[in-house]
């Protein structure tokens, strides 16, 4: 599922979610909270990632790589259940970005769904505002 309208993508559930339930710039979320299917793992790659590196980190071929895109993917049994792609500008955030903490040394990382919990920071720049969200350990 490539995002085409903004307000139909995950990326935008999680942040009507933040909107809606954090009155104050930092809040705690779980991302099972604001899922309506089933999952054992989300994963979530950096707009550089290869189509060979996702590949092997879900161990199946993803068919719908776009090159240049954030990408969510969840699964559930080794079978992937639902995916997004998200427009990125590579010289930096675009607005309602949510951020989250991949180390600067990786591409990817992924969240067992007990694990997908997040402190969120909204933060403000030139352009709009954006979400980092702290994994919750």
């Amino acid at each position: 599922m490539l995002s085409g309208c903004k307000s139909n993508t995950f990326e935008s559930k999680i942040t009507n979610k933040i909107e809606s339930s954090c009155k104050q710039n930092s809040c705690a979320i779980s991302i099972k909270d604001i899922t309506d299917f089933t999952w054992d793992k989300m994963y979530v790659f950096k707009y550089n990632v290869t189509l060979k590196e996702v590949n092997k980190v879900l161990g199946v071929n993803f068919a719908n790589y776009t090159e240049f895109t954030r990408k969510i993917i969840f699964t559930s049994g080794g079978k992937i259940v639902y995916e997004e792609e998200e427009k990125t500008n590579i010289e930096g955030l675009v607005n309602n970005e949510v951020v989250f903490d991949i180390p600067d040394t990786m591409n990817y990382k992924f969240y067992n769904i007990e694990e997908a919990k997040f402190t969120v920071i909204q933060k403000e720049f030139d352009r709009g505002k954006y979400f980092e969200l702290m994994q919750i350990k």
